[in-house]
């Protein structure tokens, strides 16, 4: 079975200034999305905004589920 390369995006969707930590992987959301449908997509563009992605139908998914979504991707299964 091929593997294919993937894009994991990475959002830090926490809002709450006061309890705001990087670290703590609950308050990120990933979106992950194969090479592929970017480059068929976007070929020319250096950036995208999150509702550009969106539209892509990345896999997203918190950090306990991270692992999954890339190997799915990267198996063409997704």
């Amino acid at each position: 079975m091929a593997s294919h390369l993937v894009y994991v995006f990475c959002l830090l969707h926490h809002q709450d200034k006061q309890t705001l930590d990087p670290l703590d992987l609950d308050q990120w959301t990933f979106y992950v999305l194969p090479t592929r449908v970017l480059d068929e997509h976007c070929p020319s563009r250096r950036t995208i905004s999150l509702a550009s992605l969106r539209c892509l139908d990345p896999l997203e998914t918190g950090f306990s589920g991270l692992r999954k979504a890339v190997a799915s991707c990267a198996e063409g299964t997704a």
